[in-house]
């Protein structure tokens, strides 16, 4: 069933549900779930960031491997399982709690430490139902 009709980029940017945002892309989006409350979304791995105001309730938070940012006081603390260098990016596989995630870097991989943060952009999060998996904001 045709689940999203749009140009590759407006389905890759806005995807309509976690089925379409997680079909597109290698590696694929990180999923994350929580409460949102009051403005603050609190992920069930123990960070908060930001969320829409108009949120409430059990929520799916995606992010593009790429669009995670590096920083030394990360929200999302993870250890190093796997890079792969693919030329102009390095894709890095990272354990957090049990749970993989990816992210996608310039840096070489001799030059990436076993431990890594990173904080999740709120321009770049992805809000979905946590039952319907239905694109919130």
């Amino acid at each position: 069933a045709l689940r999203q009709f749009d140009t590759p980029r407006a389905i890759y940017d806005s995807p309509s549900s976690v089925f379409v945002a997680t079909f597109l892309g290698k590696p694929k989006a990180n999923e994350f779930t929580g409460i949102c409350e009051k403005g603050e979304f609190r992920c069930e791995l123990g960070f908060t960031m930001k969320c829409p105001a108009l949120l409430i309730g059990k929520v799916l938070l995606l992010i593009r491997p790429e669009r995670m940012r590096p920083s030394s006081s990360g929200i999302l603390a993870g250890d190093v399982i796997s890079t792969e260098y693919q030329g102009n990016r390095t894709v890095l596989h990272f354990d957090c709690k049990g749970r993989r995630y990816a992210a996608v870097t310039s840096e070489r991989p001799e030059s990436i430490s076993r431990l890594v943060l990173y904080d999740i952009p709120f321009e770049d999060a992805m809000w979905f139902d946590a039952t319907t998996c239905v694109r919130l904001a």
